[in-house]
């Protein structure tokens, strides 16, 4: 398809103040990779709780830099014989345990011990829940992320007995603000993501942050201090359940779908809306299919939680590797197959709306101007040509009419961007 020639009388905004979506979408790709590793931190020695490693031999490279020396914290970090067990239960899944890095009661009555496992990336950290009244050995495990800096967090969130959830916070001794948001909180008239930050203060550097019955499936956190890096992360929310292995999209099977093949879908999907979206009981179905430019095979997929939250994630395929373009809230009120923005990924690519609905004519309209533009057979309408610093579109108000001229919809681009779903960065 030929995009339209450059028309900047589309511009809906300045795009110096927005940048080049490509570099955004690098930027936004590079911080979720960094913010949903789930950090810990380490401590030498755990000869004391357990059978001992073997001892390293004397050419063994030296200990990585990563290995920080924190003594255990936690209610429970005196209690040598729980800690015995709970080590000696850990080791049944990680044999190299090294050391423990919190040990203690969490507001259910159940108990949590962190440990870690030194490796030439940093330390490995695990945890273990034991329910309410439950014995150690009956403990369940789980992985906690990796971390190889003295000013990580080591983070842990899980969903108790009561049905509330909690996390588990460390940095470095000493005083600590932590803060935790446990939902994304999407505006219901325009769709903007946003978070309320909760603080809990700490003299030692730790903290058991109760959030309450409500959370996503990944809760962000950040902390403050000297010496402790205040950018946000993601901790996925342990509760038991695993990830289904089938995760079900109406409209895959359809005759005319041209998106991604399933598994890669599926794939895309699952690092698009994971820290979003509980699989388990979330509906999806496919709006939109096709690959309206340099054979990228896309698919604009309508996602719907219980809580009523409907989200559209566009995903896509190129040379046999899935990604994900974009996540947005629909606002409240606007129809499921709104129209979707696809800026572009490079300055190559052009700009174009997806609609949902087919063909038709697409209403482009800013203060003091209004352009038709064609809809074509796939569902795309070409908006701007490709070009080193493209104009946004951001905020256009666009009406979509069927081939008979008949209007389907009028709605408005979203104003704020698609490659920050999580809104780790923002304050509420």
């Amino acid at each position: 398809m030929a995009p339209r020639p450059r028309d900047d009388e589309l511009v809906a905004g300045d795009e110096r103040a927005h940048g080049t979506p490509g570099r955004r979408r690098l930027g936004w790709a590079a911080a979720l990779v960094a913010a949903a590793a789930v950090l810990a931190v380490a401590r030498p020695d755990l000869a004391l709780h357990g059978d001992p490693p073997p001892p390293a031999p004397a050419t063994s490279r030296p200990e990585p830099r990563g290995n920080v020396a924190w003594e255990p914290r936690g209610d429970l970090a005196g209690d040598e014989a729980f800690v015995f067990d709970a080590v000696r239960r850990i080791r049944q899944d990680r044999p190299d345990v090294a050391r423990v890095y919190f040990a203690g009661r969490l507001p259910d009555g159940s108990k949590l011990v962190l440990t870690g496992t030194d490796t030439d990336a940093g330390t490995d950290v695990q945890a273990l829940a034991v329910p309410p009244g439950a014995e150690t050995a009956d403990g369940w495990t789980s992985d906690g992320g990796v971390v190889a800096a003295p000013d990580d967090l080591v983070t842990w969130a899980g969903r108790g007995a009561d049905g509330n959830v909690v996390a588990v916070l460390l940095a470095r001794p000493g005083p600590v603000r932590f803060q935790a948001s446990p939902v994304v909180d999407f505006d219901r008239r325009t769709g903007q993501p946003g978070r309320r930050w909760r603080t809990f203060r700490s003299a030692g550097g730790v903290a058991v942050a109760e959030l309450g019955p409500v959370a996503d499936p990944s809760v962000a956190v950040r902390a403050f201090a000297p010496g402790v890096t205040a950018s946000p992360r993601l901790v996925p929310l342990q509760d038991g359940l695993l990830a289904p292995t089938v995760v079900d999209v109406d409209g895959v099977g359809a005759a005319d779908y041209a998106g991604p093949r399933t598994p890669l879908l599926v794939d895309a999907l699952r690092g698009s809306l994971s820290a979003l979206v509980d699989f388990h009981d979330a509906r999806l179905r496919v709006l939109w299919s096709g690959a309206p430019w340099k054979q990228r095979r896309l698919a604009l997929v309508l996602v719907e939680r219980p809580d009523g939250v409907r989200l559209q994630a566009l995903v896509g395929e190129q040379d046999g590797h899935a990604f994900g373009a974009g996540v947005r809230a629909l606002p409240v009120g606007d129809p499921d197959a709104a129209p979707w923005l696809l800026e572009p990924f490079t300055a190559q690519d052009p700009t174009f709306v997806l609609v949902p609905t087919g063909p038709g004519t697409l209403v482009y309209q800013r203060p003091g101007r209004q352009t038709r533009l064609p809809i074509g057979p796939d569902g795309v309408a070409p908006i701007v040509e490709p070009g080193p610093n493209p104009p946004t579109a951001r905020g256009a108000v666009v009406t979509v009419l069927d081939p008979a001229g008949d209007e389907l919809m009028t709605t408005t681009l979203p104003s704020g961007p698609l490659d920050d779903p999580l809104a780790l960065a923002a304050d509420r």
